[in-house]
């Protein structure tokens, strides 16, 4: 019985084994009916090397029962053991000291792949300039190319803040954002080492009225048509551009959204009953923007983009949302089927997550906001990347303020679990300044994370361990 000493019992208790632990075990169960052995039966046993232990013969240092369950554990040992491995680890920097002399202001990162070899582009606010960089080797990146504002043919990169991939007309081309010149420019990247200006989209020409402080772009694909979605912070909304012919990139609809930053696009299939034309057999397609000014998240239906709608929006405060204060970025996932849009929020210091399997009626799901003991590279929550990688969802958060990044566990929404910091917790790599972009991409057969350190000009690259992050994730999480 749960009073009883530790002998007492011990022969009716035989049948009752359900659980036990180990002394390398986390956990803080013992025997089921065996309640006061708990604190003294792992110790009592003293397992050294559970690889080699004899588990089936092993015995209960409270009861002398043997624990054929035991056997269970080996995998659980596995894992702990992984778990204790480093997560992160810094394998270079691109920036002024490895032969990039143009990441001054560096603020965002895209990656695309073309003959074999990967690439990531790079958006240098402060030097205009956009650079292309061969990280097919992560931990020995190269310069490919840099194009910069007024050069080249190139006239909308004056101060560069967002770039999205897309493929057109058979090759990748980069779409960035210009906040000091109101537009767009888009890149032809067929020859990463010599890419080329393709088009151009200016506010106050050919039919754009909402490109005034161009932050931010994504991409839709929507009735065989590729188009761009672009957040004007200036204007206060949200501009579509037809992006098929990127030589004549063309203004299909505005819509007025006060203090945007990012945006995403999601895909989901239309609520049962509806009427209306979608595209891809049923689907609907809706813009995820995050409001800095008004602390909140706009959802807008894009399916029809001649006509955008903006259907619901979730702000600070509201149904639980407690940390949408300066929704600075966001980034979209799914797990168990269900579709999530996790926020970093600048003002607030942390992460909000929403469920947005029906993206008309958004449901905050949790979050987690920077403390003096938990979380601490959420402060200044500027920009977040999601990778879904063997059995776990990870996150990394970069914190402005905090001259670092988070590294989150996703795998259990409900549950967001802190496993690393990034300039603080990683065990090699120079300290990080003003990080304003993350970015993730599996390169050389593993995950590397990239974090953007505007105030220091220069991108460090991590190599993550994803057997020991996901590992360590469950036992925490457990």
């Amino acid at each position: 019985g749960a009073g009883a000493g530790a002998g007492a019992g011990a022969g009716a208790g035989a049948s009752s084994i359900e659980k036990s632990i180990c002394s390398l075990c986390v956990k803080s169960h013992c025997l089921s009916g065996h309640g006061a052995c708990i604190g003294r039966f792992a110790p009592q046993l003293g397992w050294k090397d559970p690889a080699g232990a004899d588990l089936d013969s092993c015995t209960c240092g409270c009861c002398g029962h043997q624990c054929g369950i035991f056997a269970t554990c080996t995998a659980g040992h596995e894992r702990e053991a992984a778990a204790r491995a480093p997560l992160l680890e810094h394998v270079s920097t691109i920036g002024a000291r490895t032969g990039f002399a143009t990441t001054r202001g560096a603020r965002s990162i895209a990656f695309f792949a073309r003959d074999g070899r990967e690439y990531a582009v790079i958006a240098a606010f402060l030097d205009d300039a956009v650079v292309v960089a061969d990280v097919t080797a992560p931990a020995q990146p190269r310069l490919a190319a840099v194009v910069r504002n007024g050069q080249d043919g190139f006239r909308m990169l004056a101060g560069p803040t967002d770039v999205a991939i897309a493929d057109l007309d058979g090759a990748p081309h980069a779409l960035v954002t210009s906040l000091s010149g109101n537009g767009v420019q888009i890149i032809r990247l067929a020859q990463p080492t010599a890419p080329t200006p393709a088009g151009v989209a200016q506010d106050g020409r050919s039919g754009f009225d909402m490109l005034g402080g161009a932050h931010s772009v994504a991409i839709a694909l929507i009735g065989g048509r590729t188009y761009a979605v672009v957040t004007a912070y200036v204007d206060g909304g949200l501009q579509l551009i037809d992006v098929t012919r990127p030589a004549n990139p063309l203004a299909v609809a505005a819509v007025q959204l006060p203090g945007p930053q990012d945006v995403k696009v999601v895909v989901t299939l239309a609520a049962a009953g509806a009427n209306a034309a979608a595209p891809g057999r049923g689907e609907r397609v809706y813009a995820l923007v995050a409001q800095y000014d008004l602390n909140a998240i706009a959802v807008v239906d894009i399916t029809a983009p001649s006509a955008p709608v903006a259907v619901a929006a979730v702000a600070h405060g509201a149904r639980g949302a407690a940390t949408l204060e300066g929704a600075a970025a966001l980034a979209t996932f799914a797990v168990a089927g269900i579709e999530y849009a996790l926020v970093a929020a600048e003002v607030s210091g942390g992460v909000q997550l929403l469920n947005v399997t029906d993206p008309r009626a958004p449901l905050p799901a949790g979050g987690a906001r920077a403390t003096s003991e938990r979380f601490a590279m959420l402060r200044g929550a500027a920009s977040v990347a999601v990778a879904s990688v063997e059995n776990c969802t990870l996150a990394i958060v970069g914190s402005y303020l905090g001259d670092g990044a988070q590294l989150l566990d996703l795998s259990a929404p409900g549950r967001l679990v802190e496993l690393a910091q990034l300039g603080r917790d990683a065990r090699s790599g120079p300290p990080m300044r003003g990080v304003v972009d993350v970015g993730v991409r599996k390169l050389d057969g593993g995950l590397h994370m990239f974090a953007l350190g505007s105030s220091d000009a220069a991108v460090h690259v991590f190599a993550l361990n994803a057997s020991a992050a996901c590992a360590h994730g469950a036992l925490v999480g457990e």
